[in-house]
C-alpha cells in the first residue's frame, strides 16, 4: 500500500498508509490529533513524496521484519546469539512484540542465514 505524506501548518510531516482509492476519497486535506485534545490540519506534501522523506527512504531501508519477530521473548538473548554468529542485530518493540530490523539486504540475508530461514517470495539474492 502507498504511503503518502501531509504537513501541518507548524511544519510536522504526518505518514499515511492507505490505498489510492482511500487517499482519493480523504483528498488532499486530513485532521489529525493535535496532541492537546482537539485537531489540527495536515495538507498533503507531495514534494516531501516525491523526495523520499518521512521515516522509509525511498530505498526501503532500514527494514522492520514482522514475520521474523521475536514475539515477547527477551530481546537481549537474541541480540547476543546474533552477535555470536556475527550478524548484530537491534530489536524494535512493535506492538507489544520485538521484531529485528535489518540495515541492507546484506544483513538481512545473513540474518537468515543463521536462523536458516528462507523467504519463498524473494527475488534473485534473497535469502
Amino acid at each position: 500500500m502507498p504511503v503518502y505524506l501531509y504537513r501541518t501548518d507548524d511544519g510536522e510531516l504526518i505518514e499515511r498508509r492507505m490505498s489510492i482509492a482511500e487517499m482519493q476519497r480523504l483528498g488532499n486535506d486530513i485532521w489529525v490529533p493535535d496532541g492537546k485534545g482537539g485537531v489540527k490540519q495536515a495538507r498533503r506534501d507531495r514534494m516531501a513524496e516525491y523526495a523520499g522523506q518521512g521515516r522509509r527512504s525511498s530505498s526501503g531501508w532500514p527494514m522492520l521484519s514482522d514475520a521474523m519477530g521475536i514475539g515477547r521473548a527477551d530481546p537481549r538473548k537474541f541480540m547476543e546469539r546474533d552477535k555470536k554468529h556475527g550478524v548484530p542485530t537491534e530489536y524494535v518493540e512493535r506492538d507489544g512484540t520485538h521484531v529485528p530490523k535489518f540495515e541492507s539486504p546484506g544483513h538481512r540475508k545473513a540474518y537468515c542465514r543463521s536462523y536458516e530461514m528462507n523467504d519463498r517470495n524473494g527475488g534473485y539474492g534473497d535469502p
